[in-house]
């Protein structure tokens, strides 16, 4: 858990940063002469302004753009545009996934083919699979990916002040089609993945919500100094059966914890040590947000687990974090 002083010591640096960038910027102003650059960057293509400081480095100030192929995924490209004043990430930054084409192609991984190939082994000798299911996995394992979408879009934008998290930031995923019976892509639409999240000098603060669907879903809350506080409820199922985990928070330190089968009424457990998908899914949703995990290459990653604020770490000051889930 963070101490006041702590948490005091990181806003004082934060402070004598942004004072740091509004005098350098002061200073400069008159000697900066900004230029633009349009080409390869990142793997994809850029557009953005930046002045070159005395040591010929490239200082990145005014409005960016990126266009890049999604990792693994046929049909889709991601889109990112926003500002930079003086090499910061500054004010409304959108990044975006939007399909181009349809259907969208989930390319397998390595890791992935191996998996497929012994659940179709398992499948021609157990004589269970039917033939069409047979030959829905041979064409899989032929061309190495598998229909995942027919449309697909992915939203997340918010505000950045000198390169920290800063207001109310909203993650939004609508998608359509899945993997039907015989790899047939269908058409309904998928549940409408949401997240919303508060920022306050690089920290979580105020109301918290991550919604995968109707039945799993968290939803907490932060105190003015990031601490996660009062009741965090965790939500899940399994089957016809509905979970829910509720840890009580004061100050950062869990003190109470419920699982419960809300189905059944019964009580699972209030052993605060206990492991579950509840506070398993906690982590992860936060992980999206301040990047608990190191992910260097998005490779093999669900595309709804990546935050592509990070994909790029130009401009960012990584958020900073100390849970106890």
């Amino acid at each position: 858990m963070k101490t006041n002083q702590t948490i005091m010591k990181n806003r004082i640096k934060y402070l004598i940063l942004l004072t740091n960038a509004l005098f350098f910027t002061v200073l400069n102003g008159q000697n900066k002469s900004n230029k633009s650059y349009s080409g390869n960057f990142e793997g994809g293509t850029a557009i953005y302004s930046y002045y070159e400081n005395n040591d010929y480095v490239r200082i990145y100030d005014g409005n960016f753009s990126y266009e890049g192929i999604v990792k693994n995924y046929e049909g889709l490209k991601f889109h990112i545009t926003g500002n930079f004043i003086d090499n910061f990430r500054n004010g409304k930054w959108i990044f975006e996934i939007k399909n181009y084409k349809s259907p969208i192609f989930h390319i397998l991984t390595g890791q992935q083919t191996s998996q497929l190939k012994l659940l179709y082994n398992m499948s021609v000798n157990s004589g269970l699979a039917s033939n069409e299911e047979i030959k829905a996995l041979q064409m899989i394992l032929k061309n190495g990916s598998i229909k995942e979408f027919k449309t697909y879009n992915y939203i997340l934008e918010g505000e950045y002040k000198v390169g920290r998290l800063d207001g109310k930031w909203i993650f939004k995923i609508a998608s359509s089609g899945g993997y039907g019976k015989y790899g047939i892509l269908t058409d309904e639409q998928n549940p409408t993945i949401t997240s919303l999240a508060n920022f306050k000098d690089n920290h979580l603060i105020g109301d918290f919500l991550f919604k995968i669907n109707e039945k799993t879903f968290v939803k907490g809350q932060f105190n003015s100094n990031g601490q996660m506080t009062g009741k965090w409820i965790s939500c899940w199922y399994t089957g016809e059966n509905n979970f829910e985990n509720i840890c009580e928070y004061e100050n950062g330190e869990l003190n109470n914890l419920i699982v419960r089968n809300t189905s059944t009424g019964e009580i699972l457990s209030r052993n605060i040590n206990t492991e579950n998908k509840g506070r398993k899914t906690m982590k992860d949703v936060l992980s999206f947000w301040l990047q608990i995990k190191n992910v260097d290459d998005f490779n093999g990653i669900p595309i709804s687990k990546r935050n592509y604020m990070y994909k790029i770490d130009k401009g960012i000051l990584k958020p900073e974090h100390n849970y106890i889930f």
